[in-house]
């Protein structure tokens, strides 16, 4: 768009994620993409060896009913690590961070399968990110 520098706005805001890792006593590797996000997403997520990806989601689609955005939707479909989709505001040009916790209420469901045991264990990596934990299981 003209008079936008995009390339320069991008530049900023990874240099600011980037301090904000860092002081939390992260090493930080940043990687910049072109092409479809969820596929790039996840080929830079099998190339770093990740096991967790984590998004926001702010459904910017014109459709009422949509939950999560296109690319949160598309990496819940197609990845093969674990996804955090952390939900944000809509409208909100720069949401505020939440400092004290970043979910207020979890749920954890289970069919008390292997994958949901290693699921469960995430609970000890999440213990300060939230205040209140749900327990669900589902009989069919």
């Amino acid at each position: 768009m003209p008079g936008m520098d995009f390339e320069d706005r991008r530049e900023r805001a990874l240099a600011r994620y980037r301090r904000i890792i860092e002081g939390t006593g992260f090493d930080v590797e940043a990687h910049v993409a072109r092409g479809t996000p969820h596929r790039r997403i996840n080929g830079v997520a099998e190339a770093v060896g990740a096991n967790l990806t984590v998004v926001g989601s702010r459904g910017q689609s014109s459709l009422e009913n949509r939950v999560i955005g296109s690319t949160a939707r598309n990496l819940a479909c197609t990845t093969v690590v674990s996804l955090l989709v952390n939900r944000i505001e809509r409208g909100a040009d720069d949401p505020d961070v939440r400092r004290e916790h970043l979910f207020q209420r979890m749920l954890y469901a289970t069919d008390f399968s292997e994958n949901a045991e290693q699921a469960f264990e995430a609970f000890s990596y999440l213990r300060h990110a939230t205040r209140e934990a749900t327990l669900v299981h589902v009989e069919t």
